[in-house]
């Protein structure tokens, strides 16, 4: 397969934020899990009040969206040409990081976010990272019986429904791998193109 040119990395990147926010956004997947959470959990009042919903759903969509920008950014490496366990050349290093500039600022301007919003975003990118840095990777089934841990675990969980927050941490880890699977296939689609 051809190296790609830095205009189809910068092409591949806007798709794949239009595609990822399409996922969150048109596709409906957290207000999807909310209301299956509430359903199997037999918690209703979970999603009974509208604006605490509507609350919910755009506080657990930020976090999803900050789970699903970390997964595209792990599969950037390999998508550019580089081999697990090899260093970038300069020119596979300069299409990374012309990636992840044209992937941020499609996603900047689909959200209308400002220079602080943007600051907000990127600072807790960065504490995930962090924080995930510190785990296994996000997505991968812990022991039988262990409680399922990460940054999305816990704040998704404390958000969803902190009386039972053992239950609202185990949904939230199967979501967690439900956003990455769907960040991987919509990677994967955008640069299976040529």
């Amino acid at each position: 397969m051809a190296p790609l040119t830095p205009r189809q990395v910068a092409v591949r990147a806007q798709e794949t934020a239009a595609l990822l926010l399409s996922l969150l956004d048109r596709e409906g997947v957290v207000a999807r899990f909310l209301n299956s959470y509430a359903k199997e959990a037999k918690r209703p009042g979970r999603t009974a009040n509208p604006e605490r919903f509507r609350e919910l759903v755009d506080t657990i969509r930020r976090e999803s969206l900050l789970v699903i920008v970390l997964a595209t950014e792990s599969e950037i490496p390999a998508r550019i040409g580089v081999r697990i366990g090899r260093r970038a050349t300069p020119a596979q290093s300069n299409l990374i990081k012309l990636y992840r500039d044209e992937f941020f600022s499609a996603l900047r301007r689909s959200l209308r976010w400002g220079d602080e919003e943007f600051a907000d975003f990127s600072r807790d990118l960065e504490l995930y990272r962090k924080l995930y840095g510190t785990m296994p990777p996000p997505g991968r089934r812990p022991a039988v019986g262990a409680s399922p841990k990460g940054p999305f675990v816990d704040r998704c969980g404390i958000l969803l429904d902190p009386s039972m927050l053992d239950l609202a941490r185990r949904a939230a880890a199967k979501f967690e791998a439900e956003l990455i699977s769907g960040a991987t296939s919509r990677m994967k689609k955008v640069f299976s193109r040529r």
